[in-house]
């Protein structure tokens, strides 16, 4: 023990390859199946070095590789600094199979607070992910690329972009927690060429704040920044919220919007009725 506090790992033996071939799982809570089809592990005194791990999740696919360091200091000593990184690679990932049976009946309603969520200060770990296609809900995101760093109470979402809606998002973002009792945020987003028609089908937000979307053809970018504080119980504090962006649009079409309608029936000019917009 005293060998892994001084970090003289040169003293301590214990070092192995732990390896998976051919495995596979069924259970009540997963009926799609998990099959790893390999998995390699080698380890030693200071560091886990995950050489390959391929699994595959009904639609899910995952081939992972990457290295975990200090990892005996991490659980025997206090404070020690956990490190690592994890490269993820996927044709698939269908987020819908790891979700609950949206026709399971609730019998309890959870009335927990909500605390804030504590980034950990001991932990250096980097994701880096790329992903062919992922299914959430009816969305699909296509080519979807980033990294995750988690360092010093502060997660960071970094160079994360992927097609959607016709279009590309790219987006970067850091949640900070060193102030737990006021985490910060900062968010951008950078949307270019989505359509508006499938942007409104998909959104109910969309569809609450702006309805002539409804009636609207067309492409439409933008950029926006958002920074500000949450309060204990993870929820938004407005007045701290600061923010700017930028929206455009490309060929828009707006057809038989009522308004117009309306306007174009009382004036007996029937052009009103179809309006194009360049912005």
């Amino acid at each position: 023990m005293s060998a892994i506090e001084n970090k003289n790992y040169d003293q301590f033996n214990a070092n192995g390859v732990i390896q998976l071939n051919g495995f596979n799982y069924v259970s009540n809570d997963y009926k799609q199946g998990i099959a790893i089809s390999t998995c390699e592990l080698v380890f030693n005194p200071k560091n886990v070095t995950l050489n390959r791990f391929e699994m595959k999740m009904g639609k899910t696919d995952l081939r992972v590789t990457g290295w975990i360091d200090n990892l005996l200091s991490y659980f025997f000593k206090e404070n020690e600094l956990l490190r690592g990184t994890m490269d993820i690679k996927s044709n698939v990932i269908d987020v819908n199979e790891f979700m609950s049976d949206p026709t399971a009946t609730t019998t309890a309603t959870d009335t927990s607070a909500a605390t804030v969520f504590e980034v950990p200060s001991n932990i250096d770990f980097s994701i880096t992910a790329t992903v062919g296609k992922i299914f959430y809900d009816d969305m699909v995101l296509e080519n979807a690329k980033g990294n995750i760093a988690i360092r010093d109470r502060t997660l960071g979402l970094n160079d994360f972009s992927f097609n959607m809606l016709e279009g590309a998002i790219a987006m970067d973002g850091i949640y900070e927690s060193k102030d737990i009792k006021k985490p910060s945020f900062f968010f951008n987003l950078d949307l270019k060429q989505l359509d508006i028609t499938q942007t409104y089908n998909k959104f109910i937000a969309v569809q609450k704040f702006a309805p002539i979307a409804e009636k609207c053809k067309g492409k439409y970018s933008a950029s926006m920044d958002v920074k500000g504080l949450l309060d204990g119980k993870m929820e938004p504090l407005l007045q701290t919220f600061t923010g700017s962006g930028k929206l455009s649009t490309s060929n828009v079409t707006v057809e038989n919007f009522a308004p117009m309608v309306k306007l174009a029936d009382a004036l007996k000019m029937d052009q009103f009725k179809k309006w194009h917009l360049i912005m």
